[in-house]
């Protein structure tokens, strides 16, 4: 038996998260902890990993920076206190839903399938809409695609990026096993990109949310520093936005998915 690495935010409310001995605050008929670092309930549509996981990685970043192993709740996902609500479903299209090309109904309808994967990574800074235009960019909603470069799964992740990802995580998920899980494929991707981020404007700027749209945009595009697509963190951004505004077609015209 071990103390668990770190004392979750929710200690300073809750008495009982200063026992670090602990498992799920002694009530493991309700609760889970895969990960070993925070009790739940796997309510939020996806597994506990994608939101523990994320949130010890960036303590693992923040100590990485100098931090001296002490780290801040402020880099840490925030877990929603209700379940999470996912977009819409089934939006026509202008020419009429049944009508819709069988490519384009099978894309739709994997993308529908992974929506509480890739909205269930709790990240609060970049949010599940830029990770959804990700993972349409990326594979089509695709999560056992591979690229002609070797990058796999829903969002494309190389090995090389999964082991700076998971660099110092005990008990790190296997590239070549796990990147294929969306709900985990997912949970790599949002730390991913506010490792960049915190690269881009600093820790002490990170850590304080002080950051632009400008400086979320090189993040992103950071992920995809392909020469073949100059423009990625400009589409994934539209493709946001239009989502958020419940515009499906026009997020797929600007991850240029349809014409």
């Amino acid at each position: 038996m071990q103390a668990d690495p770190y004392l979750a935010p929710e200690a300073l409310k809750n008495p009982q998260g200063w026992n670090r001995y602990a498992y799920v605050a002694g009530d493991p008929v309700n609760y889970h902890d895969p990960a070993g670092l925070d009790a739940c309930s796997g309510n939020y549509g996806a597994p506990c990993f994608s939101i523990t996981v994320v949130r010890f990685l960036y303590f693992l970043w923040l100590r990485s920076f100098g931090g001296g192993g002490g780290g801040s709740s402020d880099l840490f996902v925030a877990e929603a206190a209700e379940p999470i609500e996912l977009p819409e479903p089934g939006l026509d299209l202008e020419a009429g839903g049944s009508s819709l090309p069988r490519w384009l109904q099978v894309v739709l309808d994997r993308r529908q399938a992974l929506l509480a994967a890739i909205y269930g990574t709790g990240d609060d800074v970049f949010g599940g809409e830029i990770l959804d235009g990700m993972a349409g960019r990326e594979s089509a909603w695709d999560p056992s695609a591979v690229s002609a470069t070797g990058a796999r799964g829903l969002f494309q992740i190389t090995e090389t990026a999964w082991e700076e990802i998971y660099k110092g995580v005990p008990n790190a998920p296997e590239y070549k096993l796990e990147v294929w899980d969306p709900a985990r494929s997912a949970a790599a991707a949002a730390a991913y990109l506010r490792i960049r981020l915190s690269r881009i404007v600093g820790m002490e700027k990170y850590l304080a949310r002080d950051y632009s749209v400008s400086d979320l945009k090189k993040a992103i595009q950071a992920y995809n520093s392909s020469t073949i697509a100059p423009n990625y963190a400009e589409e994934i951004w539209e493709c946001a936005q239009r989502l958020k505004a419940g515009d499906l077609w026009g997020a797929l015209r600007a991850i240029r998915k349809i014409p």
